[in-house]
């Protein structure tokens, strides 16, 4: 058993950094797509949400020796056009999760490497060449686990501040107005005019 685990750990030692590396730069790549990708989605719910215009319309409710009012602002929406914006941003948010997830095997391997090199240390038989060997390659994994996983989480804060920027631009997007109302002094009035949007409209409610 002995001679299997240390087998193992001297493939490690010979493979584990050059894939810590290959990993490094997959990831660069993987978050220049995403930081690309994401601002373009950035810009495109900020003009989605710029571009919508506005109507107004008022109603009267007639009401016991009193009078309603309420104000109608019917903000139009291209929905159409907001479909085809969120698939393109679900495929971009695909992208970021792979690229966290990935960030996280970087202090894995790290560690890895220091147990693997430990273990090639305390084992070597061989004099001190072995020795150095194991505790070089447990030290030189370590450093490269760690480095590259600080290196990309602070590309990840970044990265998350503006999906959460689009999420707010989304949620101002879809947001649900509340209906409020204005009473007034005055005669009642036989009928209320009654309200009405067209189709892929927002209509928000106010005073």
């Amino acid at each position: 058993m002995n001679s299997v685990l240390l087998w193992i750990c001297n493939l490690f030692n010979a493979v584990l950094n050059y894939g810590i590396l290959v990993l490094a730069v997959f990831e660069f790549v993987l978050a220049i797509r995403c930081s690309t990708h994401l601002h373009t989605n950035q810009k495109e719910i900020k003009n989605l949400t710029g571009e919508s215009s506005e109507r107004h319309q008022t109603a009267w409710k007639s009401g016991k020796r009193k009078v309603t009012t309420t104000r109608v602002i019917t903000y139009e929406r291209d929905w159409g056009e907001y479909d085809g914006f969120r698939k393109k941003y679900q495929k971009s948010l695909s992208k970021y999760n792979k690229f966290t997830l990935y960030i996280q095997l970087f202090p894995l391997l790290g560690i890895l490497g220091t147990v693997a090199g430990l273990y090639i240390a305390m084992n070597a038989r061989d004099g001190a060449a072995s020795l150095y060997s194991g505790v070089g390659f447990a030290l030189s994994s370590t450093i490269l686990g760690i480095v590259f996983a600080i290196i990309f989480k602070i590309w990840d804060v970044i990265l998350s501040n503006t999906v959460n920027v689009i999420d707010d631009n989304i949620d101002r997007y879809e947001k649900n107005y509340t209906v409020e109302t204005r009473e007034a002094q005055g005669s009642a009035l036989d009928a209320a005019t009654p309200l009405t949007t067209a189709d892929n409209t927002t209509t928000r409610r106010e005073q």
